[in-house]
């Protein structure tokens, strides 16, 4: 687990918002700025190819059970999820301007947890959003090319790459 990184668990509601009760403070470094102007480009381009099948960083409050069996209420915000209604699914997309295992970890032990307790009975599929796969990176799976998020392999860390 990277350091730092805080996995979610024992989540026990959750529901999409339409934003935390505080400001969003802007970004503060130049690396910060980069990503998200990655970030709002690959938004553009998933919002024009899936319209209304495409969310873009949305908001959720949840509710989890704590270690010490606490209740806690929090908010998380994943880069994007595409709907799937017909299939029952949701794509969740998590956006990086260079390959790394933080998106691993965000996907499958943040949103995941939050995604599945907001939405019972879909499937949920992961993908991370990346100009460039670097196979020099190490990420706890081995991630699988995905030339479509629409598409990715079941149960894999799909990585598709948009060079924006």
């Amino acid at each position: 687990m990277p350091p730092g990184f805080q996995a979610i668990s024992g989540v026990q509601e959750a529901e999409l918002v339409p934003l935390p009760p505080w400001e969003i403070s802007p970004p503060e470094t130049a690396a910060q700025r980069r990503g998200l102007a990655y970030e709002r480009k690959a938004h553009a381009h998933f919002e024009r190819k899936f319209s209304e099948r495409y969310l873009a960083s949305p908001w959720f409050h949840y509710t989890r059970t704590n270690t010490r069996g606490l209740s806690r209420s929090n908010f998380c915000q994943p880069d994007g999820l595409l709907f799937d209604i017909p299939q029952g699914r949701i794509i969740i997309l998590e956006m990086k301007l260079r390959h790394t295992p933080d998106a691993w970890w965000q996907l499958f032990y943040r949103y995941i947890p939050v995604v599945k307790a907001a939405y019972p009975g879909f499937e949920l599929e992961v993908c991370e959003v990346t100009p460039f796969l670097d196979p020099a990176v190490r990420c706890p799976e081995p991630p699988v090319l995905c030339s479509n998020p629409w598409n990715p392999t079941p149960g894999a860390f799909n990585v598709h790459c948009f060079r924006g």
